[in-house]
């Protein structure tokens, strides 16, 4: 589509009384006339403003702060089964991360805090939902064993190693006999060699 040049647009702007209405006498009922290049020019502006109302509205909408959305996101997982962060969903047809995100959109935008997002998500799907559990009750244990364990762990090692290295015990005393046996079968066997 051509844009209007700018003669056209003054031509459009300029208000004149229609040529039929200079022939009738001054002025006339209908108003004023729309000459071809005025029509063109209001129907221009008139889809032009159409088509910008999607972005002024858009930019009227309260805007919803990225980091905000990440930094909730990053503390759920996505509840697919897939065991990825909310934000790193892999799925392409996941069924369940477009609903989580657009409800942490909706409480973003309704102005919740990050505390009441994340509780109003655990009360909608369980604390499944969430990351990493929460540090009380029973999910305590989550926290407190791994560190317990290791702990443990290191100290079966140290005693483990004192004891080997510390406490001694004497080798059993050999029967005399017996080396006296091994003796005489070696001085043999030298012997044998020998010759």
């Amino acid at each position: 589509m051509r844009l209007p040049s700018r003669r056209m647009v003054t031509l459009a702007l300029s208000f004149r009384a229609c040529p039929e209405s200079r022939s009738a006498g001054r002025g006339t009922k209908r108003g004023i006339c729309f000459s071809s290049a005025r029509l063109a020019v209001l129907t221009l502006g008139v889809w032009l403003l159409a088509a910008s109302l999607p972005v002024i509205l858009l930019a009227q909408s309260p805007q919803v702060d990225k980091e905000a959305f990440r930094r909730i996101s990053d503390k759920l997982i996505c509840q697919c089964g897939c065991n990825y962060g909310l934000s790193h969903c892999p799925h392409l047809q996941c069924p369940s991360a477009p609903v989580l995100r657009a409800s942490i959109h909706r409480n973003l935008a309704a102005g919740l805090a990050d505390q009441e997002i994340l509780d109003a998500m655990v009360a909608d799907n369980g604390l499944a939902v969430l990351a990493a559990p929460p540090a009380e009750g029973f999910n305590l244990t989550a926290w407190v064993m791994p560190f317990a364990v290791l702990l443990l762990g290191l100290m079966a090692v140290l005693i483990i190693a004192f004891v080997w290295r510390f406490v001694r015990r004497p080798a059993p005393a050999a029967d005399p006999a017996l080396l006296d046996r091994y003796r005489k079968r070696i001085e043999r066997e030298m012997k044998n060699l020998e010759e």
